[in-house]
């Protein structure tokens, strides 16, 4: 499990964690996964107010 912080522009801090599964010595699965929590705080901010 290897854990992300990238820092962007729009977003602010985003937070991601990939899982490899390696057999042999070679990665056989490769899964990373974002928190979106961030950029769907932006888009709601957008959002249009009915």
């Amino acid at each position: 499990m290897i854990m992300y912080e990238m820092v962007t522009g729009p977003f602010g801090t985003l937070r991601a964690a990939e899982h490899l599964v390696i057999r042999d010595g070679k990665i056989t699965s490769d899964t990373l996964v974002f928190d979106t929590h961030e950029v769907r705080k932006a888009q709601a901010a957008q959002a249009p107010s009915a």
